[in-house]
């Protein structure tokens, strides 16, 4: 069965279709003999199966770098694809014209949107002030009841201590009165 696997290899020139530069497949070593690794990226390799198989992984990505600029790569967006291509004064002029005007209308966008933060802030600030302001008033109020309620409980905290008072005195009379009577009266 390994010889039947061996005899159907696919030919080389069907496997890679694309135009390549030309490999140096032939290449000798030092030694005088063929290299065995292959040489290029694009060149076919044989697989542990025996298809062949092109790699088509390159330097540099997936496109060449020669086809944008010398050494740019790809372009980051469309600004820098236009910025590639020759354009006169003219042109220039017009195209700077224009982006400064987009950037003037911008700033001008910012400044009223950063007056109307302004003003919502400061108005804000007023609504927040003006609670703040009664909300001390409050308190202002509140402990001064506090204060008043305090002094008349200490008021009544006497009053209960002198009626206290008061009222043993009352009783030791009262007592001292009774044993008079009892002392005086004859049984």
């Amino acid at each position: 069965m390994a010889s039947t696997t061996a005899s159907r290899k696919p030919s080389l020139g069907n496997v890679n279709r694309r135009s390549q530069p030309p490999t140096s497949a032939g290449r000798q070593s030092p030694a005088g003999r063929q290299s065995p690794a292959p040489s290029l990226a694009g060149s076919p390799i044989q697989t542990a199966t025996g298809i062949a198989r092109r790699n088509t992984i390159r330097e540099g990505g997936h496109r060449p770098t020669g086809s944008i600029g010398p050494g740019l790569g790809s372009p980051l967006s469309a600004r820098s694809a236009v910025r590639g291509r020759p354009v006169s004064n003219d042109e220039a002029e017009l195209e700077n014209a224009a982006i400064l005007e987009d950037l003037r209308t911008r700033l001008s966008k910012s400044e009223s949107a950063a007056e109307a933060a302004a003003a919502q802030y400061a108005l804000q600030l007023k609504g927040l002030q003006q609670r703040l302001d009664e909300t001390q008033a409050d308190y202002d109020r509140i402990e001064e009841q506090m204060h008043s309620k305090d002094e008349s409980v200490q008021a009544l905290e006497m009053q209960i201590k002198d009626l206290t008072r008061s009222k043993r005195d009352q009783e030791n009379i009262y007592e001292a009165e009774v044993s008079f009577r009892r002392r005086a009266t004859p049984i």
